[in-house]
């Protein structure tokens, strides 16, 4: 009898063996990452004013984007700037760089970038998405309405990793980059996502966290 459970065992191993690697591997194949980019807000420092300019809302400026599959896509305005949004017309787009071209501009630039794991149906939700808003976005871009950060936390609130809100909410709670920023940081020190940080150059002021 010992000997018939030892031949049983011997010849189901393999079996088990390659179910176990095919479950490993196809977990693998199921998970996907992208990255979200936040550009901190600045001014020129006052001894360096005759180098840099002055950016879109200074300290509370910067901008929020979303990286897959070495694409940057990001919510900005495009045409007449509109200081509230309409609810027709819209001057907005949304818009794709691809890696080195971001990685070109993103240089001397305060940035801090967080990686998400996301599964394959929530990847392929949000390639939907960004295809879909890229041929016609949802909202207006506007100074009282939908910007890069409002933006931002609507996409991921649709792939389930922050909670769903109205636009009005979005809007209030996540007026600039900097209010999604600490949103997001804190959720990547809870969920143990990697954070990456760039350091911006030295003849700006740089917003801190």
């Amino acid at each position: 009898m010992q000997r018939i459970r030892w031949f049983l065992w011997v010849l189901c191993m393999p079996l088990s063996v390659s179910a176990y690697t095919d479950m490993v591997v196809g977990k693998r194949d199921t998970m996907k990452f992208i990255k979200v980019h936040f550009l901190y807000g600045s001014k020129p420092k006052k001894e360096f004013k005759f180098l840099e300019k002055k950016w879109f809302g200074g300290m509370h400026g910067g901008h929020v984007s979303i990286e897959t599959d070495s694409i940057v896509t990001g919510f900005g305005p495009k045409g007449k700037f509109h200081v509230f949004g309409y609810k027709k017309n819209f001057h907005s787009h949304f818009f794709s760089q691809g890696m080195l071209e971001w990685m070109d501009d993103s240089v001397g630039m305060k940035y801090v970038s967080v990686t998400i794991p996301l599964t394959l149906i929530q990847y392929q939700k949000l390639d939907s998405i960004h295809k879909t808003y890229q041929n016609s976005p949802p909202y207006d871009y506007a100074f009282v309405g939908m910007r890069c950060a409002a933006a931002t936390y609507h996409i991921l609130s649709q792939l389930d990793l922050v909670p769903v809100r109205g636009h009005h909410r979005m809007v209030i709670n996540y007026f600039y980059p900097k209010l999604l920023r600490k949103r997001i940081l804190k959720l990547a020190v809870e969920k143990k996502y990697a954070i990456h940080r760039q350091s911006g150059r030295i003849t700006r002021k740089w917003e801190k966290d």
